[in-house]
């Protein structure tokens, strides 16, 4: 099952890196999934976890369920760019998504320890840290962060309610900042996201 769902990963990781770029100003420095309980359960992000890892399109991504062995992506942070891939995960969700990840030519992880990763506490202070680290090295302060915005928010501003997202601006946390809209122009990448999950027709 694993090496079924895995086939066609890296082109729609490129599909994905192509809506990115770290020199044109038209387009956000990097896409930022965050599923679960940390995005408010964003459907966008879970929608393009589905079609990254198992390749979901059109109705599968309405009616269909992440496979059992990838339930584990609902607490993932993914952070896609032109050319690298950073993730915030456990050491467990690593051995799981190595067959994913193993493909990815500049991948940046961020793990907690054993001692965190046995205290939920811990590990979601960890996340927080991480997250916060994994934007500050990777997104220039100022630069544009796609986010799938979800129906109904009246701005992409309004992702600010995202649990980590409202957590990156603790000052106790790495650094101050100020809050993560203040620090990155976000966008919603909603529509051009959609565009990818429409198969080619088939001549």
């Amino acid at each position: 099952m694993c090496l079924e769902l895995k086939r066609g990963f890296e082109p729609r990781l490129k599909a994905l890196q192509r809506l990115c770029s770290s020199s044109d100003g038209q387009y956000p420095s990097g896409l930022l999934f965050v599923p679960g309980p940390d995005g408010k359960n964003n459907t966008g992000s879970l929608n393009v976890l589905k079609y990254l890892f198992q390749g979901a399109v059109n109705r599968e991504l309405l009616d269909g369920l992440l496979h059992e062995e990838l339930e584990c992506l609902e607490e993932l942070v993914l952070l896609v760019q032109e050319t690298s891939v950073s993730v915030v995960y456990t050491a467990e969700m690593k051995a799981v998504l190595h067959p994913w990840f193993a493909s990815c030519p500049m991948l940046v992880e961020y793990l907690p320890n054993a001692e965190e990763e046995a205290d939920m506490d811990a590990l979601q202070e960890r996340k927080v840290v991480d997250f916060k680290k994994m934007m500050l090295e990777a997104v220039p302060e100022g630069a544009a962060v796609g986010v799938p915005v979800p129906l109904g928010y009246e701005s992409a501003g309004d992702v600010e309610a995202w649990p980590l997202l409202q957590a990156f601006a603790l000052e106790e946390c790495v650094c101050s900042t100020g809050f993560f809209t203040q620090t990155y122009n976000v966008v919603d990448v909603t529509e051009f996201l959609d565009i990818l999950y429409v198969p080619p027709a088939r001549l």
